[in-house]
C-alpha cells in the first residue's frame, strides 16, 4: 500500500470484521485448545500491541527532535530553490522540497493514528462475575474459553490496523527522506557552477 486511501480502506475493512467477531458463534472446538492455552495467546497479542506501539512512539520522537533541523534546513533550502535561475531546475527544486516535508508530515500523522486506535477487548471484572454465576463448571470454563478466543480475534485486527499505520509511516517518511537527499544531490551535481554561484551569492 502507497496511498493513504489504501490504509483507510483497510482500517474499514478490518473493523468489519471486529464488527462481525464480536456476533459471531464461537468454535466448538475451543474446549480442546483449553482456556490455558487461550489466554496465552491473548497475552501474546496483547504483548505484540504493545511493541507496535512502542514503534509508533519511537517514530513520533525522531519527528519531534529532527523536525527543528527539518524546517530550519527548509527555510535555506527554499531561499536556494528560489534563487535558482531557471523554470526546470527551480520546480524540481521546490517539488522535492515540498514533498519531503508533506511525506515526513504523512509519516508522523500516520503514527499518531496508529496510536489513537488503543481499543483492547478483555475480560473485566464484570465478565469475571457473571461466570461464576454459571453452576455448571464445564459451562464455566466453556464460557471464559469463547470470551477468550472472542478477545484474541478482535485484539489481532485492531493489533492489524495499528501496524498498517505503522508501516505506512515509516514509508512515507522514508520517502520524504529521500526526496530531502535527492534536492541536496540536485543542488550539489545537477546545477552547474554560475547557478552555483548564483546561490551562494544570493543567499547571504
Amino acid at each position: 500500500m502507497l496511498f493513504p486511501n489504501d490504509y483507510f480502506k483497510s482500517e474499514d475493512l478490518l473493523i468489519g470484521q471486529i464488527n462481525a467477531k464480536l456476533s459471531e458463534p464461537p468454535p466448538k472446538t475451543l474446549l480442546k485448545l483449553g482456556f490455558r492455552r487461550l489466554e496465552e495467546l491473548n497475552n501474546k497479542e496483547i504483548e505484540r500491541k504493545k511493541i507496535i506501539e512502542e514503534k509508533a512512539r519511537t517514530n513520533l520522537l525522531g519527528l519531534s527532535v529532527g523536525f527543528p533541523l527539518v524546517f530550519t534546513g527548509g527555510s535555506f533550502m527554499f531561499k536556494v530553490a528560489i534563487t535558482v535561475s531557471g523554470c526546470f531546475s527551480s520546480f524540481v527544486l521546490k517539488s522535492l522540497l515540498a514533498s519531503g516535508i508533506a511525506f515526513i508530515l504523512l509519516g508522523g500523522w500516520f503514527s499518531l493514528r496508529a496510536l489513537r486506535i488503543r481499543m483492547v477487548y478483555s475480560i473485566y471484572l464484570h465478565d469475571e462475575l457473571e461466570f461464576i454465576k454459571i453452576p455448571n463448571k464445564r459451562l464455566r470454563i466453556k464460557k471464559y474459553c469463547d470470551e477468550l478466543w472472542r478477545s484474541i480475534e478482535v485484539n489481532l485486527r485492531y493489533t492489524m490496523i495499528q501496524s498498517n499505520y505503522v508501516d505506512g509511516s515509516y514509508v512515507y517518511i522514508s520517502i520524504g527522506i529521500i526526496c530531502l537527499a535527492s534536492y541536496i544531490f540536485y543542488v550539489f551535481f545537477g546545477l552547474d557552477g554560475t547557478t552555483k554561484l548564483a546561490i551562494a551569492t544570493g543567499i547571504k
